[in-house]
C-alpha cells in the first residue's frame, strides 16, 4: 500500500456498505434511504469543489463552525469531532433520541448548514443566487459512514481528521510516513 493511501477512509473502517452512504458513492444511483441510528457515532462529510482560493471554507472558519454547532444544537446532534478542511468538512456526530426521527432530524441538519455555509462563502443573500444556473456548492449528497463503538475505530477517525487538518494547511501526508494512523490523539 502506498504511503498516500496508508490512511484512506476505507482501509481505517472497513467498507460494509450498509453503513456508508452518499457522497460519490450515490453518483448515479437513486436515492435511497440512508442508515443512520441513535447513539451511534457517524462520520459525516460535505464536500464542495467551489470551496477553494478566495471562496475556501478556511477563510470563514469560526463562522463555518458556529453554523454547524448552532443547527446540531437546534437538531439533537451532538458534534463530537469537527474538521474544517478548506473545500470539505468532517464532522462526527451522535444524534441525540428526540422523539423525532433520526433521519428527520440529520436532514434538517445538514439543509440548513450548508444553505447557511454556502450563503456565507459565497456572500449571497437568501433567495439571491450567487451561481450560474445548473451549478451547485454542494453537488453530492453528504457522505456518512455509521461508525463501530470500538477504541480503536474513534481513534482512528479522530487521526484521520488530524491528517485532512494538517494536509489543509499545506503539510504533505508523506511527513507522516507509515505511522500516520498514530497521529491523532490517543
Amino acid at each position: 500500500m502506498s504511503k498516500n493511501k496508508a490512511l484512506s477512509l476505507n482501509n481505517i473502517l472497513g467498507s460494509d456498505p450498509k453503513l456508508r452512504f452518499g457522497g460519490d458513492l450515490a453518483k448515479g444511483k437513486r436515492k435511497e434511504k440512508r442508515f443512520l441510528a441513535h447513539n451511534s457515532l457517524t462520520h459525516v462529510v460535505i464536500k464542495s469543489p467551489m470551496a477553494h482560493g478566495k471562496r475556501s471554507m478556511l477563510h470563514k472558519a469560526k463562522q463555518v463552525e458556529k453554523i454547524v454547532r448552532d443547527q446540531a444544537a437546534k437538531q439533537h446532534i451532538k458534534v463530537c469531532d469537527y474538521a474544517n478542511v478548506g473545500n470539505h468538512l468532517h464532522m462526527l456526530i451522535q444524534i441525540k433520541p428526540s422523539g423525532k426521527a433520526t433521519n428527520e432530524c440529520f436532514a434538517k441538519f445538514t439543509r440548513a448548514i450548508t444553505g447557511l455555509i454556502a450563503r456565507l462563502v459565497l456572500g449571497a443573500q437568501r433567495g439571491a443566487a450567487k451561481l450560474k444556473e445548473g451549478q451547485s456548492f454542494w453537488p453530492s449528497r453528504p457522505y456518512t459512514r455509521v461508525m463501530s463503538k470500538t477504541r480503536t475505530d474513534y481513534a482512528n477517525i479522530r487521526a484521520y481528521f488530524t491528517l485532512n487538518l494538517f494536509e489543509s494547511i499545506g503539510v504533505d501526508r508523506k511527513v507522516f510516513g507509515k505511522k500516520a494512523h498514530q497521529i491523532g490523539p490517543g
